[in-house]
């Protein structure tokens, strides 16, 4: 699966059941994390590797970028308002004291595109967590 970048604005289409969505454990450093998810237009099986320097801060998509609104994010739970003792994590959080990042990729079949979301950090000493929020379909809104 071919990570992309995305300057439109996006629409979420539907969300992709995932497997597993948790990931712990040392070797998510080393290696990374590989989310498997079939595409829903071709049936394809797809991947995506996450790790440490994986993923922008999801906030971005609504502040910088302006791609999607922050309600939609909340609507959709792709995220939730972090608590007052974690805003300097950002305004949004996916897991316990960890960033809400996500990333963009495309389906290596049919070019369909994706939007996954997670938090990838050491969430306690010696507790390295990788948490998917979740993987969506996603389309992009023409500006021209």
């Amino acid at each position: 699966m071919k990570k992309i970048d995305i300057n439109n604005p996006i629409i979420l289409k539907n969300k992709i059941e995932l497997p597993t969505n948790i990931f712990e454990g040392s070797t998510i450093y080393e290696y990374g994390v590989e989310v498997k998810f079939k595409c829903p237009i071709c049936q394809t099986n797809n991947n995506v590797i996450i790790d440490d320097n994986t993923g922008n801060l999801l906030e971005d998509l609504y502040i910088r970028k302006k791609l999607i609104t922050k309600k939609e994010i909340l609507k959709n739970n792709i995220a939730k308002e972090s608590p007052r003792i974690y805003r300097h994590l950002g305004e949004l959080m996916i897991f316990q004291n960890l960033s809400a990042l996500y990333l963009f990729s495309k389906c290596n079949n049919c070019d369909a595109k994706f939007m996954t979301s997670f938090s990838f950090g050491e969430s306690q000493p010696s507790r390295n967590v990788c948490y998917i929020s979740g993987v969506w379909l996603i389309d992009e809104i023409n500006t021209v």
